[in-house]
C-alpha cells in the first residue's frame, strides 16, 4: 500500500475528518488531502511525527504496511541494510524501523553511508523517547 492509502485508512478507521486532523496537526486540509492522494511523495519527518501523534502511533508503526512512497516502489538502500549487521543497532532494527528510516529525506537527500543511517536512527530514537 502507499503512504497515502495508509494515512487515509488510519484516519477513516478512527472516524476522523480531515478538519479534525487539521486541527490536531496544524497542517492544512489541502495538504492533508494531497498526502492521502500521494501527491506529496516524501513528507518530512516532522509531518510524519505529527500524524503519528494524532493516530497515537510511533512513526515506524505509522509506516507499517507501506511499501510504496509517492506511487513508486522503493528498495531499501544497501547502506541501510548493512546497518542490520551493526552490533549496536542490528538487533533492534525492525522492518518498521527500516521503512521509517528509508522514508526520511531532507531537501531531496537521504543518508548515504551506514554511519549516517546509524546517526539518524539514534536521533529518531531519542526524538521519540524510545529506549535503546
Amino acid at each position: 500500500m502507499t503512504l497515502g492509502e495508509r494515512l487515509r485508512s488510519l484516519r477513516t478507521g478512527r472516524r476522523l475528518t480531515l478538519k479534525q486532523v487539521e486541527h490536531d496537526t496544524g497542517m492544512s486540509i489541502p495538504y492533508l488531502s494531497d498526502l492521502e492522494r500521494d501527491k506529496i511523495p516524501n513528507p518530512s519527518l516532522d509531518t510524519l511525527g505529527k500524524l503519528a501523534k494524532v493516530y497515537e502511533l510511533a512513526v515506524g508503526d505509522l509506516l507499517e504496511g507501506v511499501d510504496e512512497l509517492g506511487g513508486e516502489r522503493r528498495g531499501v538502500p544497501e547502506s541501510l541494510l548493512r546497518l542490520r549487521e551493526d552490533g549496536e543497532v542490528g538487533a533492534a532494527l525492525t522492518d518498521e524501523w527500516l521503512r521509517a528510516l528509508q522514508s526520511v529525506q531532507y531537501r531531496g537527500r537521504q543518508p548515504q553511508t551506514t554511519t549516517e543511517w546509524k546517526e539518524l536512527y539514534f536521533y529518531l530514537k531519542r526524538f521519540f523517547n524510545e529506549p535503546k
